[in-house]
């Protein structure tokens, strides 16, 4: 016997069951709801929120702490879509170069570059420094108001 046979002997068509099954998705769907406005008894859903936020400036301690959240989560969003794109670049030279050890290539790559910008940096600040007087050599001149008698 097929699912529809069954289903007839319930009394239940197919559209019914298509609309129930809408139905229990639209309500299993979650809207969010703006930390901080929930922190001060207020309930707004994020959706074009940000910007208009009446606590968006708050410092309070709850709201700090939301803001902290934030900052911890959004690193780990970023950290998260670059481990992924370093995964994409070395399945991408595996099934380009036909080897198995494109992580490793990668990794040393990377800390070539990194080492190399680092050393960039290191030299273009004592470029800076060379080509600016030292603290020690520069005139400093102090203006003093003149003083009035009484």
């Amino acid at each position: 016997m097929s699912s529809n046979s069954s289903l007839g002997t319930l009394g239940i068509s197919e559209d019914q069951i298509r609309e129930i099954m809408k139905l229990k998705n639209d309500r299993m769907q979650r809207t969010p709801k703006c930390a901080r406005c929930r922190n001060h008894g207020l309930t707004s859903a994020l959706k074009g929120h940000k910007r208009f936020c009446k606590w968006k400036d708050c410092v309070c301690e709850k709201c700090t702490l939301i803001a902290e959240r934030q900052r911890v989560m959004a690193a780990q969003v970023a950290l998260r879509r670059q481990q992924s794109q370093e995964e994409r670049d070395a399945r991408d030279i595996e099934m380009a170069l036909g080897i198995d050890n494109a992580h490793e290539i990668l990794n040393l790559l990377n800390n070539s570059n990194s080492q190399s910008e680092q050393g960039e940096s290191k030299s273009s600040q004592s470029e800076s420094r060379r080509e600016s007087p030292d603290d020690n050599d520069s005139v400093k001149t102090e203006i003093s108001s003149p003083k009035v008698s009484e």
